[in-house]
């Protein structure tokens, strides 16, 4: 799976949980990027990442989480 296969199921996992076909992640995209993506929201997104890609995030991983790019080069580099 490379980067583009991330993005195109992030895109999809995001356009389900806020129940909007309109979302196009990219790179740079944060919860400010995207109405609704609050605190609780962020939690629901974590969770269906983990369980979509089979892993999970560390303290440490989640810590880090600034915008999309950052999930994207922790999923890639599992």
């Amino acid at each position: 799976m490379d980067e583009t296969d991330i993005y195109a199921a992030l895109t999809y996992i995001f356009q389900k949980l806020f129940e909007r076909n309109d979302i196009v992640l990219q790179a740079g995209t944060t919860a400010a990027d995207i109405e609704g993506w609050d605190s609780f929201r962020h939690v629901e997104i974590v969770l269906a990442v983990q369980r979509h890609f089979g892993m999970k995030f560390s303290a440490k991983q989640l810590d880090g989480l600034e915008c999309v790019g950052d999930m994207v080069r922790i999923i890639d580099a599992r």
